[in-house]
């Protein structure tokens, strides 16, 4: 490490009364001289285990200093028993590991955006090595203690903007700290996670036993290709199971699974001449892959084998062979010629070209090496890996291999091109020589690639991997250490396309001698027109992109010309260039209303009030945003009462101003909203801060600017306008939330006056709904039934947003969205179901607990779309809901926003809330979301049923009843023919889709 640092490792002081003193974040161990903890009698044994547990943790990391790793001297902090009752903080030198950074116990962070949480994780330092490992987590909270609700053994990742601090609040039994930065060298911290815990991600022993056939997948410029899955991995053991996802563009294969892409697949048989046979002499082959969780010791593979040509079938039955027959590598036995194009892991890559019995073979790349020889360093970790420079490993990037033609057609060379979105440099390297027993490697490859090759798309792990990984004799590789038990379950490849090289915009279809079967030749054209597509949408904005830069730098003076320098001489008229602004802060308010103040404290004057979905410019200034053009502050959170309430969320966007069309034709959106416009305009260099609204026709969507003016249309039948009549639309690279004002009166008590109420709304409808439903797998016809209710667009299919939670292993697809997008469920843990009658619903028989209730509840508030609805509507799955039937009830609740939640059953003179309906606001939603852990703490709620924790949560946090005992038709509480036109849902106990069907035709028909 280039610095020193001070650990403290402090212990956990478990449920019993104590009395602590945690370490904040200005506070320096040296200035706690001596801490006393007084421990209750009945667990002081505890305490002492963890007091050995500390000196286990500080052998630990002295071990693991001594490797050569990022290694510091600081004091670190042991306890050592000075009397019986009480431990004492002693300071002592020591080496350490310095990858957790800061560490704080019993506090909970909370940061105002939260990456992820994982479960079944052993210890602090396995959460707080995750947290290293990921570039986005910048603080972390472990569970320590057991019996924590909803946080023991959990790790939870999280962000932290430019300056923010984390929240702090105590919680016994809680372990936080700040990640303190990345390590260069990795593998390490990999291995003590899997000595600790086993494995940190466990790898599915599902094999292939019986299937071959996963599906196929969609090569640009090439057609659909069968996608068939490898039997056995290697002999005597199973292949893993792979997925094709994204509407067959993308594969996904698991930990220890091999897939080839062939012509056809017949299941359960392999057959030589199925395989493709790809000429790829003369053509380029692409895709992109996401690395991002397969660490040291994990290799994900692209490579080109002459499988159809191979004609022993190998130990594994299904023709796979490779450069030697070492199984530990996944060789099946049988050697041949291979094209490496891809080994990889998110530290290390390797391309390379391998004659059969040649397991060197010759290569570019990054890492690997061993003790006596040095791997590739045609790269460094500053060009490859985690956060760096060119390939930043922690987000997908893009890949193509090149397969260079001579002049008398011959392979010349293998180029293989990196690049990444947003990052202004690529990696590229070539391989032009290659020999291996006297014989001319680059020729012999050429008859292979001649003949056709078949594409292997693997995914394993080994603990030595160092050929791939290897920090070498240099010390310049990345891993020290392979631990495959590290490897995340899956990797993703996504976006494959062929061309030819010379000619990018013509794809390439030669498949060998079957590139027309099954009809593929309406396949290969889709492809070619979605290639040529996405090419010339990509050169037009680079052209833009070329015009503008050459216009900026030809308006810059010239070096020596002293008076006499042009001024570039070009016309800056928008005809000339597009002006683009990019890489733009914003943010947007989540909150319904926020307040504008003179100073930012929440005691400054208030200058104004801004609504939800604005977004704003500004600065940052500590928890507060400083306006850019015009006065005030805006406050991003506030804390109290233990709980944080966000107001504002960053975002990053680009600006364009376009000469032609519509926001849409050039894969932007539309500016809605005039401060929004304003924004835009000044970020383009527009500094008048007038926007100008304009109410006729003719004229661009939103915002745009006319003679130098900025203007806002506000009628409807501009909507999809482009640029007309002189007016050049203004877009942004995100969608911005379409709101509309709405002008209502009312009355007060305290004057005669008539005010004037301005509430804002969505288009979508006022009031509008966010509804979600839980499907569980135990009922096989709930989903069935779902799925009808999206056909018919009605149940919460008919709300404005919705979301599907279901325990369906895996994604479950409900149908097809207005958008064109399938409609997924999102996986739960399996539902669990009370038994009654109880003491809880005597008048049930069975209903959803309460924890699975606060499981999907915590997705909802994660999800956060709630934020941009009145209400929020939970429906059972075979409900007959009718949401425009509960619109004009609720909307005279939604005028003036009160925290409220829907009693809709009053049996024995018991109000409640049913599961099968339960009704929200938003104000009630959001006090949920904020609270919903004093619910946990202070009720015995694992014996309760979901509605009934949910109404007594709510009652708890001083939630409002709206009593309606009429809304509802359900066979628990008051019964309602479906005929009943009041009844705004029924619940009569559906069990299949035809008596639900019957139900709901009965309902509209009335």
């Amino acid at each position: 490490a280039d610095s020193s640092r001070d650990l403290v490792l402090a212990l956990a002081p478990g449920q019993g009364a104590y009395e602590t003193t945690p370490l904040t974040p200005r506070e320096s161990p040296r200035e706690l001289e001596q801490v006393a903890v007084q421990p209750d009698s009945e667990v002081e044994a505890g305490h002492s285990r963890n007091q050995h547990r500390v000196f286990q943790v500080s052998a630990l990391l002295l071990a693991v200093a001594g490797l050569g790793l990022a290694i510091v001297r600081s004091p670190l902090a042991l306890f050592s028993r000075t009397s019986p009752g009480s431990l004492t903080l002693l300071q002592h030198k020591s080496e350490s590991l310095e990858f957790c950074g800061r560490v704080e116990r019993d506090i909970e962070y909370h940061t105002r955006q939260a990456l992820y949480w994982i479960g079944n994780i052993y210890s602090e330092d396995m959460c707080c090595a995750l947290c290293d490992g990921d570039p986005g987590c910048a603080a972390w909270t472990y569970g320590k203690d057991s019996g924590v609700f909803g946080i023991s053994r959990h790790c939870y990742l999280k962000r932290l903007q430019d300056g923010e601090e984390p929240v702090r609040f105590s919680r016994p039994g809680v372990v936080s700290g700040l990640r303190q930065k990345a390590i260069r060298k990795h593998g390490m911290v990999a291995q003590i996670l899997a000595k600790a815990g086993d494995s940190v991600r466990s790898h599915s022993n599902i094999t292939n036993k019986n299937k071959t056939c996963a599906g196929s997948i969609n090569a640009t410029g090439l057609g659909s290709l069968a996608v068939q899955q490898a039997l056995w991995f290697a002999p005597g053991k199973h292949g893993g199971p792979v997925t094709v996802a994204d509407e067959n563009r993308a594969l996904v294969p698991r930990f220890g699974s091999r897939a080839y892409l062939t012509d056809k697949c017949t299941e359960g048989e392999v057959r030589r001449e199925d395989y493709s046979a790809l000429k790829l002499l003369g053509k380029s082959f692409s895709y992109r892959v996401d690395l991002s969780a397969a660490g040291c010791g994990c290799n994900a593979q692209v490579h080109l084998v002459p499988m159809r040509f191979n004609e022993d079938a190998s130990k594994c039955n299904d023709f796979f062979c490779t450069p030697t027959s070492d199984a530990a590598t996944g060789s099946c036995g049988a050697t041949c010629t291979t094209f490496g194009l891809q080994d990889a892991n998110q530290y290390s890559w390797a391309t390379s070209l391998h004659l059969g019995g040649d397991a060197i073979g010759a290569s570019v790349g990054y890492g690997g090496g061993s003790d006596d020889h040095t791997g590739r360093r045609q790269w460094s970790d500053m060009d490859y890996g985690p956060q760096a420079k060119c390939i930043d490993t922690s987000w997908p990037f893009k890949v193509s291999v090149s397969f260079l033609q001579s002049s008398i057609g011959l392979l010349d060379a293998i180029e293989v091109v990196l690049s990444q979105e947003g990052h202004t440099c690529t990696l590229k390297e070539r391989i032009d020589e290659y020999t291996f027993q006297d014989k001319n490697g680059i020729i012999e490859l050429s008859k292979i690639l001649e003949r056709g090759v078949t594409p292997v798309i693997s995914y394993w792990g080994a603990s030595e991997l160092t050929w791939l990984d290897g920090i070498g004799a240099d010390g310049k590789g990345p891993c020290v250490k392979d631990v495959p038990k590290m490897c995340s379950a899956s990797v993703r490849f996504y976006d494959f396309s062929i061309f030819r090289t010379n000619f990018p915009d013509e794809p390439a279809v030669d498949r060998g001698d079957s590139a027309t079967r099954d009809g593929s030749l309406l396949s290969l054209a889709m492809g070619y027109v979605h290639e040529v597509s996405q090419k010339s949408a990509t050169k037009e904005r680079e052209q833009r992109l070329a015009n503008l830069t050459s216009m900026q730098a030809a308006s810059l003076p010239q070096a020596g010309c002293g008076k006499h320098c042009a001024g570039g001489g070009g016309d800056f008229s928008s005809d000339t260039y597009p002006e683009l602004r990019e890489a733009n802060e914003e943010w947007e308010i989540v909150a319904v209303q926020v307040q504008v103040r003179k100073t930012p404290s929440f005691k400054g004057i208030v200058l104004g009030m801004k609504t939800q979905g604005v977004v704003l410019i500004g600065q940052r200034s500590g928890d507060w945003i400083k306006l850019s053009y015009e006065e005030g502050y805006v406050a991003i959170l506030q804390t109290e009462d233990y709980a944080t309430s966000f107001f504002l969320e960053r975002r990053i966007v680009n600006y364009e101003k376009i000469a032609s069309g519509s926001c849409v034709d050039h894969g932007l959106f539309p500016i809605d909203g005039r401060e929004t416009c304003k924004a835009a305009a000044v970020a383009l260099g527009y500094f008048d801060k007038t926007v100008k609204l304009y109410k006729g026709t003719d004229r661009p969507e939103g915002c745009y600017i006319k003679n130098g003016s900025m203007w806002y249309s506000v009628r409807q039948e501009n909507r999809g306008q482009g640029a007309i009549n002189g007016a050049e639309p203004v877009c942004g690279s995100k969608a911005y939330p379409t709101t509309t004002t709405t002008t209502t009166t009312g009355t007060t008590t305290r004057t005669t006056e008539l005010p004037t109420t301005t509430t804002t709304s969505t288009t979508w409808g006022y009031p509008s709904f966010f509804c979600f439903t839980t499907v569980r797998s135990a009922s096989a016809a709930e989903l069935g039934i779902v799925r009808r209710q999206q056909m018919r667009q009605t149940g919460i299919f008919a709300c404005e947003e919705y979301a599907v939670y279901s325990d369906h292993q895996p994604w479950q697809k409900v149908g097809i969205g207005p958008d064109g997008a399938d409609i997924m469920t999102a996986i739960i843990p399996p539902v669990h179901q009370l038994s009654g009658p109880s003491g809880d619903m005597p008048q049930v028989n069975t209903c959803t607990s309460a924890s699975t209730s606060l499981t999907v509840w915590d997705l909802v508030k994660r999800d956060g779309r709630y934020r941009h609805h009145h209400w929020t509507i939970k429906v059972d799955p075979n409900v007959v809901f009718l949401p425009d039937r509960i619109k004009p009830i609720l909307k005279k609740h939604t005028t003036h926003p009160k925290s409220l939640y829907v009693t809709n059953c009053n049996k024995n003179g018991d109000a409640q809330m049913l599961q099968s309906l339960e009704v929200l606001s938003r104000k009630a939603m959001e006090s949920y979301a904020v609270h919903y852990w004093k619910c946990k703490t202070s009720m015995r709620w694992q014996s309760l049923c979901e509605a009934r924790f949910m109404a007594k949560c709510l009652d708890q946090l001083g939630v409002e009843r709206l009593d309606d005992w009429h809304m509802l038709g359900d066979s628990s509480c008051t019964h309602a023919a479906c005929s009943d036109g009041s009844r705004v849902a029924f619940q009569h106990d559906f069990r299949d889709i035809e008596t639900w069907n019957t139900c709901f035709e009965e309902a509209i028909s009335r």
